[in-house]
């Protein structure tokens, strides 16, 4: 059976800003079994969310959108399509999540609550 591939090495490479080789996609079960035995159903079940996962999920959810290169886009739906009980929403999520645990790591402490709504458009530089 082909070893899943974990959550955090996807988010490496999608994450990473040098260019990670990527890995061929595995082979089908049909070519890796031997000749006269037949295939045996595989069931995906994914792995039960952490406890701050499982908090997040009870509570409201809001949609947002976002505007991504071409090329990220595409690199994070083949992540999705290849990692077996992942989807795009799951990927970003875990994504956004490392990135501002991170960034609240450099920062020395968590980021304060808002004052007011984010001005919506391009940034200023």
């Amino acid at each position: 059976m082909a070893k899943r591939q974990a959550l955090g090495d996807v988010l490496d490479v999608l994450l990473s800003p040098t260019p990670v080789p990527a890995s061929p996609p595995p082979a089908p079960p049909a070519a890796r079994r031997e000749p006269g035995r037949a295939a045996r159903p595989v069931a995906v079940v994914p792995a039960p969310p952490p406890p701050a996962e499982e908090e997040e999920l009870q509570g409201k959810k809001d949609r947002i959108t976002v505007v991504l290169g071409a090329g990220l886009l595409d690199k994070a739906r083949d992540a999705a399509f290849y990692t077996p009980g992942l989807s795009l929403t799951d990927l970003v999520a875990e994504g956004l999540r490392r990135e501002l645990t991170r960034r609240e790591k450099e920062r020395g402490e968590p980021f304060p609550q808002r004052t007011a709504n984010l001005r919506p458009g391009r940034k200023v530089r």
